[in-house]
């Protein structure tokens, strides 16, 4: 199990480049998720591309992308959209950790601090896509409540995603 450092969040600027670069870092640092998912290492404009990517809709104001940190060191990061796909509804993008940090409770303390943003929003469910092939992801997102509602094909992946949905 992980240490009992809090972990802590701090808000990325799509701008800065420095954010740029610490988000890179956190996903080359994971690259068997990307991998899995896309069937690739992590492009070297993956970080820039995910920083600025909005659901149609959805302006930068509803998009919060987080580093993780772990004492001083950044171990994961979360993108997570208020409002989408409907007002009182929070999508959750990513949750990653880097792979060093996984599998040691971190996953479940992170989650704890996005449904906790989510309720401070006002949302009442949330929602996520997982990679049918992911299947470590797609058990741990059932073990904490989410259920599928639909499956759907995605460019850019590399098996169908599963649409998840938890009550808040």
């Amino acid at each position: 199990m992980a240490t009992l450092v809090p972990l802590q969040t701090r808000r990325l600027n799509r701008h800065h480049a420095a954010d740029v670069a610490a988000l890179q870092a956190i996903l080359e640092a994971a690259p068997g998720y990307a991998l899995l998912v896309q069937g690739q290492l992590p492009q070297r404009e993956a970080a820039a591309e995910d920083l600025a990517a909005l659901p149609p809709g959805i302006g930068h104001d509803d998009k919060f992308v987080w580093l993780l940190l772990h004492g001083d060191q950044a171990v994961g990061a979360i993108d997570l959209i208020r409002g989408y796909p409907q007002p009182d509804c929070a999508w959750l993008g990513l949750l990653l950790l880097i792979e060093s940090h996984q599998r040691q409770g971190l996953g479940a303390a992170a989650l704890a601090l996005v449904l906790a943003e989510a309720h401070r929003w006002g949302c009442t469910e949330m929602r996520l896509g997982v990679v049918a092939c992911n299947v470590v992801a797609l058990r741990f997102w059932q073990q904490h409540g989410f259920a599928e509602i639909e499956r759907k094909q995605v460019d850019g992946y590399t098996d169908e995603v599963i649409v998840m949905r938890r009550v808040l």
